[in-house]
């Protein structure tokens, strides 16, 4: 009987040191992921510099999720007053991207926003699958390597001076 009571007093500890360990396990990958998001200069996906809510730009234009914006203080090859937008393409795939899509739309939709009074838009559509995460690790990467780099050449354009 007493071998008993030790075994169950074994396996209650070994239960309590198990959900312990499950609870550590989950704060610590809350406490990663916090450290992972700060090492990209931000600690919630609002306060990324490529936000579209920073600029005023509603979540969609379009109908095309708006994953990005990128203007002179957050991007350095911009010039003051241009800003671009990121968008995600609903379609499946690039034919049906292309048979579909309708740039007028996204203008008329900047307009409708009044966001084209002050400032000079161009845009980019990215395949569906593409996440903000990953958008936002390779503008930070393109952003950086401008910046020790220079600008690319614009086709038929003279270059813009990195800052």
């Amino acid at each position: 009987m007493r071998a008993f009571k030790k075994i169950t007093f074994v396996l209650g500890i070994l239960c309590i040191l198990s959900l312990v360990i499950v609870l550590l396990a989950g704060r610590l990958g809350t406490i990663i992921q916090g450290v992972e998001a700060q090492s990209h200069g931000y600690a919630r996906s609002g306060e990324s510099p490529f936000d579209p809510a920073k600029f005023g730009v509603p979540d969609q234009l379009a109908g095309y999720r708006v994953l990005a914006v990128l203007n002179e203080t957050n991007y350095a090859c911009l010039r003051t007053g241009e800003k671009h937008l990121v968008l995600l393409s609903s379609e499946a795939n690039l034919h049906d991207y292309l048979s579909s899509s309708d740039p007028n739309s996204i203008k008329q939709a900047l307009h409708a926003a009044n966001l084209d009074e002050y400032a000079s838009w161009g845009w980019d559509i990215v395949g569906p699958g593409t996440t903000q995460e990953q958008l936002i690790q390779q503008l930070e990467l393109s952003n950086n390597l401008n910046k020790s780099n220079g600008c690319p050449v614009p086709l038929g354009g003279v270059p813009t001076p990195s800052k």
